[in-house]
Parts: C-alpha cells; structure tokens; sequence
C-alpha cells in the first residue's frame, strides 16, 4: 500500500528540479498533489505526465512570494483535495 495514500501534498517550485523529482517521489507513494510554479508551461507538462502516471493532480502557475496567490492555492487545494 503506497505509503502517502489519501495525503494531499502542496509542492512550490514543482516544475524542475527537486521540486519535480519530489512530485514524482510523492504520486508514486500515492500522494495527491497540488503543484505551483512560476513556469506555467512547464507545470503543465508536469501535470500531464503525472495524470498519465494515475497521479490526482492540481496544478496553480504563480509566483509564491504574493499573498492573494498563496491563498488561492491553498484554497484550491482545500477544495479539490477536501484537505
């Protein structure tokens, strides 16, 4: 049984990096996933390849240094997720 099964996870930086390894190590171990970044084109090629691997993803392109952004992808998160 995957180990982050019904755990929703919210990644900054998801779209390269240790932020998109971290993605991947998460839907692997069964995660729910909301992702952010700024690089809305490579976030949604992220998304595309993690729902084509099974993963639930959300994914919310934006710059994590502005308030109303960060309450939005919690609120997001909180809504598709219901966590």
């Amino acid at each position: 049984m995957p180990r982050l099964r019904d755990k929703a996870a919210l990644l900054t930086g998801a779209a390269s990096g240790i932020g998109r390894a971290t993605a991947f190590a998460f839907a692997d171990e069964g995660a729910m996933l909301a992702l952010a970044d700024l690089n809305g084109e490579a976030l949604r090629e992220l998304e595309e390849e993690l729902r084509a691997r099974g993963a639930n993803v959300l994914s919310l392109a934006g710059d994590v240094s502005l308030a109303s952004y960060n309450r939005k992808l919690v609120e997001d998160t909180v809504a598709q997720f219901g966590r």
